[in-house]
């Protein structure tokens, strides 16, 4: 329910009401004649609240009105236009995991680039552009400069009902001369049929309101990503497909890990490694806004691909 305290408006023609809706949970903004289209952005501050900023953007000109037009936004720095999409159908949520974070600092380039940096700057950009390109609601693991548990940044996709986990991170290795972004997605060693087994096994009944009982299905952490294996594969190819027509790509592009952060997740999850900072030129371009802007708009991209395939 809404606690609301809304303030008066002036006379002008750009927002011309602003009343509580028919439900508690409901808002009603009147837009005049200079009114064109609007932008919404979401943010989780902390664990007990939710931030909604709309930008209502105005008409070209004072004319009268006309049909608002779809959203469309440019990517920072990168002169890329959002392609416009219409109502998310299967993909609602989506989860962004800025890798590391806090006392994490994660790997550090020569000249002093943090990955822990990079990561957010990243995820910020990219719930940008799906929130306005896709339509669908976009949560942070972290908002800031904060120290997470590979398991806490899993449970918080799955405690936020996310149809895709997205974890992003920066590459190093010994060598310098490595470079270019990198997709993974999930191998379970022991993920054999007993262990299947025991997952679809592992079920108890809880009391039904109103009377009765129904029974719910519980997943051992360790297998809750098994069932989506096909589906994190499929994603990991939009990613991949996506990212080198932008960027420099591994030659092992696509691969499988046992990734820690990944096995909790109980949706389609991938980690994306999208530059290596141990190579120079790499570091470089990583800081940039514009490289960053071309890996947000390369999967906003993979997941408007994924989505497609979620809906056939």
């Amino acid at each position: 329910m809404l606690d609301l305290a809304l303030p008066s408006l002036p006379p002008q023609t750009f927002l011309v009401g602003l009343t509580p809706g028919d439900t508690p949970n409901t808002v009603l903004l009147a837009t005049g004649p200079r009114y064109s289209t609007h932008r919404v952005t979401t943010s989780q501050p902390d664990a007990g609240s939710g931030r909604i900023i709309i930008d209502l953007l105005p008409a070209a000109t004072t004319d009268a009105p006309t049909a608002p037009a779809p959203p469309a936004a440019a990517v920072p720095d990168s002169g890329l236009v959002i392609p416009s999409q219409g109502p998310s159908i299967g993909l609602r949520t989506v989860v962004l995991d800025p890798g590391h974070g806090g006392d994490e600092l994660g790997t550090q380039g020569v000249k002093g680039t943090l990955e822990k940096d990079i990561t957010l700057s990243v995820a910020r950009r990219l719930r940008t552009l799906i929130e306005s390109g896709l339509g669908a609601k976009v949560f942070l693991t972290r908002e800031d400069d904060r120290t997470l548990s590979l398991d806490d940044r899993s449970a918080f996709a799955n405690n936020h009902q996310a149809d895709v986990f997205l974890s992003i991170h920066a590459n190093s290795a010994v060598r310098p001369s490595l470079k270019g972004a990198e997709v993974y997605f999930l191998t379970v060693e022991r993920a054999d049929a007993e262990a299947r087994k025991r997952a679809g096994d592992n079920a108890t009944t809880l009391p039904a309101l109103g009377g009765g009982s129904r029974e719910i299905d519980l997943i051992l952490w360790e297998t809750a990503q098994n069932r989506y294996l096909e589906q994190s594969s499929a994603l990991a190819g939009f990613v991949e497909q996506a990212l080198a027509g932008r960027v420099a790509m591994s030659p092992r592009a696509v691969q499988q890990a046992p990734f820690r952060v990944l096995v909790g997740a109980n949706m389609p999850a991938t980690l994306v490694e999208i530059g290596y900072l141990s190579n120079a030129e790499q570091e470089s371009q990583l800081a940039t806004g514009a490289y960053q802007g071309l890996v947000a708009q390369a999967l906003l991209e993979a997941l408007i691909k994924f989505r497609e395939f979620l809906e056939h």
